[in-house]
């Protein structure tokens, strides 16, 4: 589930209820995580300026996140053993299992990128493999699988690596980040009516970047 408030009526509230409210929603996204520091929700809901496009909390399962004007309590990931799920949303990044992974809107103008750029229609998800899973390529239909076998991609790793889907299906398998390959869903229009262009980001948490 997805809960949000406006931050002018948020700030508005008394402390002391911002909390309670902050807290009845955590428990109810994420009722399994009973170690919710109160600190770190003080926190949030005693900010005195709340700006948009920034992840405010994230504990367990649950974000609390602020944009548009409003503040979201959202459960983006569902953890089965090795496997994950995440909603990925435009200009936000979100990190998992050693990962961060982020989707950025592609200016018009921006003509090549070293990211990996597709069409989607949200909302997206950013899962593990699946058995069955398949995608769409130039000459036809390859099975992950297939495609894993291809790359040599350890047992271990093939839970790692990130399949991205929207509402028609797989758009994305990304396994250069840990040293394998990339490919994106083939014969997606730019024109088809919904359809964003988008770049996808995908990193380890060790890797480090200079200035």
């Amino acid at each position: 589930g997805r809960y949000g408030i406006d931050i002018e009526s948020f700030l508005s509230a008394d402390p002391v209820l911002r909390v309670h409210s902050l807290y009845t929603v955590l428990n109810k996204v994420d009722p399994e995580n009973g170690r919710i520091s109160f600190k770190s929700v003080e926190k949030v809901a005693c900010a005195g300026n709340i700006g948009s496009g920034k992840i405010l909390l994230r504990v367990g399962a649950a974000e609390i996140a602020a944009e548009h004007g409003s503040i979201y309590i959202s459960r983006l990931v569902n953890r089965v053993k090795k496997s994950y799920l995440l909603y990925l949303k435009p200009n936000m990044e979100l990190s998992v299992c050693g990962q961060i992974f982020g989707m950025f809107e592609r200016p018009e103008d921006k003509k090549e990128s070293e990211l990996m750029h597709v069409g989607v229609i949200p909302p997206v998800i950013v899962r593990s493999f699946r058995e069955g899973d398949s995608i769409s390529i130039k000459s036809g239909r390859k099975s992950v699988k297939k495609l894993f076998s291809e790359w040599r991609v350890n047992k271990h790793d093939r839970s790692m690596i990130p399949v991205v889907e929207d509402g028609r299906g797989i758009v994305a398998v990304a396994g250069g980040h840990l040293g394998y390959s990339d490919i994106a869903a083939h014969g997606r229009k730019n024109t088809e009516r919904g359809l964003t262009e988008v770049e996808l980001t995908f990193r380890s948490t060790t890797e480090t970047t200079g200035e």
